[in-house]
């Protein structure tokens, strides 16, 4: 008997889906009792007039925000003026460089506690290290691009 209704309901949407199209839809009432809607008329049929449909466009989504272009390192970001301020701040940089790649050797070379026995917790101090070496690194390079412009 579920199975019915639940078939029903099916049948009942699919019919009420197409028929929205058209404004139209017919109910008949079987001999057992049992509803069956359809767009078809039918000589029992009864005549439902379903309102129209309201329909509203979609909104527009906004448009992705260019302006920021690729994601670089703020200090990246900043326009140079001259050669000579350029090179005074790759200079700048490249020590920033080796201060970061000294300080990642001296985590690297040691295990803190619990880390002789767990390598993920090693491996979870010193990434931050590695990041701002990367960091730098990038730093350094867009600079060096810069330059060769």
């Amino acid at each position: 008997m579920k199975i019915i209704r639940g078939l029903s309901l099916v049948c009942l949407a699919a019919a009420c889906g197409t028929a929205l199209a058209q404004g139209t839809v017919y109910k008949s009432v079987g001999p057992d009792g049992s509803v069956t809607y359809s767009d078809k008329p039918d000589s029992k049929a009864k005549k439902i007039e379903l309102p129209p449909t309201t329909t509203v466009p979609a909104a527009k989504a906004p448009a992705a925000d260019t302006s920021a272009g690729e994601r670089q390192p703020p200090d990246a970001r900043k326009p140079v003026q001259d050669r000579a301020e350029l090179e005074t701040r790759l200079a700048e940089e490249e020590a920033k460089l080796e201060a970061a790649r000294k300080e990642l050797a001296e985590q690297e070379g040691m295990r803190l506690g619990p880390e002789a026995r767990n390598y993920q917790k090693y491996l979870d101090r010193v990434q931050p290290y590695r990041d701002e070496v990367a960091r730098q690194e990038q730093v350094v390079e867009d600079l060096r691009k810069q330059m060769s412009q």
